[in-house]
């Protein structure tokens, strides 16, 4: 089992200056309507199923809970777990949260020290712990909400636990107490009894043909709030503000419920990483995202997907974690859709279903990204160096042969693979490459045909090819990574930047400059593509289509979303768009759409 003897090896050292009691104070303290009280210790217990709320009108803005110490205490950071975490994302979502907080240390002669801290919304992003760096000595320490996420259903406010010195790893005088007794023979026969427990309650659940809820809310009880043995002694050994140390999550529970597999165990074991902190808490978050990621799996996902796609990994759904879904159309309107996480590409008909999909086996738990390790998810397919898989696909052209179409795909192990638009495999090749792609840049990735030849923009340099997969030449480009290439009739390349697009030789040489006088204002990111006729479009993330004459030349422009769209990808065919952003397709008839805001200006 995890002893405390694990705490002090996450760093923490003995502080000179220690408080050995503690006592709490708060604006006020709401009693639940059921009778249950939140007072203000309970958000200085050690205990994330127990909380502070505040009992005054709106959602908790200008309130305020303090602990106070016996004596002056060196501080130098102090930990905020917000929210109302009893029942995970749920009552982080049904109660009112901080926003943004201010700290105060105030040791009664000098100049209080305050910090203000910015607060995540758990509500979307899930459980956290906030480490808020601050330095001083103190008498007291309070955290004064400044402003705060109404609740979807009360806008009671919580704060499920706040701790000092928990990040910054000082160490109280209370734990040496308690590590004494934890090393007596009555502290190891309290452990012993404890592990003994632990794994009568696994035993109990993976025995039984349809589990045993009783026994695994036992087990997940110990991973959020430690053992009941430990917490019990360090309630007489550690005051106030410092019960999280003392009190790591039950590692025998732990490692029970990660054999288990059981979905319903994972709220808890995220609580129990934000219990930890280094490496023990990052190791155990890995753990949550593999389980979660394993009953995706293991319940076969959705067997209806939206048309023209939506978020996930099941066949017709699209997955980007931020990155481009490059795309492009065939002679019969089919759209290929680059879907990088998914480690695929789809193929949608001209109604919006999935016609085909390339990639290799069914879907899987990995954490691959880019040649990185990232938090486990489920890919429509494996990351694959064979003739028909994918390692995470970054860009795609779909060339209009005699007979069929020809499409080629370029993914983020430098693989360019040639098929036919039946899914069936011509021919691959290897880019030799120095460095990676790095996710998040907007796409540094690109695929162009021009003349005969295959060109791969592989972050700020070219690789030029004939169709056969020999290289042919190199080139800098000298003024970094584009986010977007496309071939000119000239066969020099249109490469997309910040503010501007520029065209390129394929040996290097930078020619003229476009577009910068033509984009429109407050974009973050755009994209361009040519349509059938050959006429350039670009689309802002700012909701912006612009058709060319020329580039450079408007011909005209429409506003399609009012909202942002975050890392916009399109293909054209007669003015009708294929934007892909938020891991879906979005169909826009730019005629229409023109039309419409001639109405409406002429009104």
């Amino acid at each position: 089992m995890r002893s405390h003897a694990l705490v002090g090896a996450l760093g923490l050292a003995l502080c000179s200056t220690q408080a050995f009691a503690a006592s709490v104070r708060a604006s006020s303290e709401l009693t639940a309507e059921d009778g249950t009280k939140h007072k203000a210790s309970m958000a200085f217990d050690g205990k994330l199923t127990t909380g502070w709320a505040e009992d005054e009108m709106g959602p908790g803005e200008g309130t305020w809970i303090e602990l106070k110490l016996d004596r002056p205490t060196q501080v130098s950071s102090v930990s905020i777990w917000p929210g109302d975490l009893r029942k995970g994302k749920r009552s982080l979502r049904e109660h009112a949260r901080p926003h943004t907080v201010t700290i105060t240390l105030d040791v009664g002669e000098e100049e209080p020290v305050t910090v203000q801290a910015r607060v995540r919304d758990g509500a979307t992003q899930g459980p956290a712990r906030i480490d808020v760096p601050i330095e001083g000595l103190a008498r007291s320490v309070r955290i004064t909400v400044d402003q705060a996420y109404s609740g979807y259903i009360r806008n009671d406010l919580f704060l499920s636990e706040v701790a000092v010195n928990f990040a910054s790893g000082e160490r109280h005088g209370g734990l040496d107490k308690l590590d004494t007794w934890l090393a007596s023979d009555a502290g190891v026969k309290a452990a012993e009894a404890q592990r003994t427990e632990a794994i009568a309650r696994f035993d109990a659940v993976d025995q039984s043909e349809f589990g045993d809820r009783e026994a695994l809310d036992d087990l997940m009880g110990w991973v959020v709030d430690g053992a009941p043995y430990l917490r019990e002694r360090a309630e007489r050994e550690v005051p106030y503000g410092f019960r999280m140390q003392a009190v790591p999550p039950d590692d025998t529970s732990v490692q029970a419920l990660l054999k288990l597999k059981d979905p319903v165990a994972a709220p808890s074991l995220l609580l129990a990483a934000l219990r930890l902190t280094g490496s023990e808490s990052r190791k155990l978050e890995r753990s949550v995202s593999y389980l979660e990621a394993y009953a995706l799996v293991k319940g076969g996902g959705r067997r209806s997907v939206p048309l023209w796609g939506d978020p996930g990994f099941e066949k017709g759904a699209l997955q980007s974690f931020g990155e481009p879904l490059n795309l492009g159309i065939g002679q019969y309107g089919d759209v290929y859709v680059a879907d990088v996480a998914n480690n695929r590409v789809q193929v949608f008909d001209t109604q919006g279903v999935v016609r085909s999909v390339w990639g290799e086996g069914a879907p899987v738990i990995t954490d691959e990204f880019f040649g990185k390790n990232r938090a486990h998810y489920v890919a429509g397919a494996k990351p694959s160096s064979a003739d028909v898989g994918f390692t995470q696909p970054v860009d795609l052209v779909v060339r209009e042969d005699k007979d069929d179409d020809s499409v080629f795909v370029l993914d983020a192990a430098g693989m360019v693979r040639v098929f036919e638009g039946s899914g069936n495999f011509v021919r691959s090749w290897k880019v030799d490459f120095d460095a990676p792609l790095t996710p998040g840049m907007g796409g540094e990735g690109h695929l162009v045909l021009t003349k005969g030849k295959v060109v791969v923009v592989w972050g700020d340099e070219g690789f030029v090819y004939n169709e056969e997969g020999d290289e042919l030449g190199r080139f800098e480009i000298e003024e970094g990574a584009p986010h977007d290439v496309l071939p000119m009739k000239n066969g020099k390349l249109l490469l997309a930047f910040r503010a501007s697009a520029a065209s390129y030789t394929l040996d290097g040489f930078r020619h003229a400059t476009y577009l910068e006088d033509s984009l429109p204002m407050g974009y973050e990111a755009w994209t361009m593509a040519y349509d059938e006729k050959g006429k350039l479009w670009v689309v802002t993330d700012n909701g912006w289509a612009i058709k060319y004459k020329r580039p450079g030349v408007v011909d005209y422009q429409v506003r399609f979303s009012d909202a942002s769209v975050n890392a916009p990808s399109i293909a054209v065919r007669e003015d009708f768009l294929f934007v892909s952003a938020g891991d879906k397709l979005t169909l826009i008839d730019a005629l229409e759409k023109r039309d419409e805001a001639e109405e409406a200006a002429a009104e």
